[in-house]
């Protein structure tokens, strides 16, 4: 059954890559993958809020893609966010972000964050 949107903003939960740097990062959409769904009623969103949590060991990082954090030249790192920091992306103009273009990478393990979206 595809997931309802049922308040604005939306939480899309604890995402938690659960790997290190070696690995692939997670999707912000990870908890509720059809909201990803290109064209779908819920694909695009007016901004998305990424709180990392405060018992985090390491940053955590809002990424463009899949692939492990590149911490070296930071080409696919939109945001670093550091351990009970927050930070939000918006869209600009009449514009809209596609969720599937968003990604949660880890420095340990067992770090995390809470994502939010807010549609218009």
């Amino acid at each position: 059954m595809p997931t309802t949107v049922s308040s604005n903003p939306f939480p899309l939960g604890l995402i938690t890559p659960g790997a290190s740097f070696a690995t692939v990062s997670l999707p912000i959409t990870n908890n509720f993958s059809d909201l990803a769904t290109a064209g779908g009623p819920y694909s695009s969103v007016d901004s998305i809020y990424v709180h990392a949590l405060s018992g985090n060991g390491a940053a955590v990082y809002l990424l463009n893609s899949s692939s492990s954090p590149d911490v070296t030249n930071y080409l696919n790192v939109i945001d670093v966010i550091g351990a009970g920091s927050s930070t939000s992306i918006a869209s600009a103009g009449m514009n809209t972000l596609n969720l599937a273009s968003f990604y949660i990478g880890a420095a340990n393990s067992t770090d995390g964050a809470i994502v939010s979206v807010k549609y218009r």
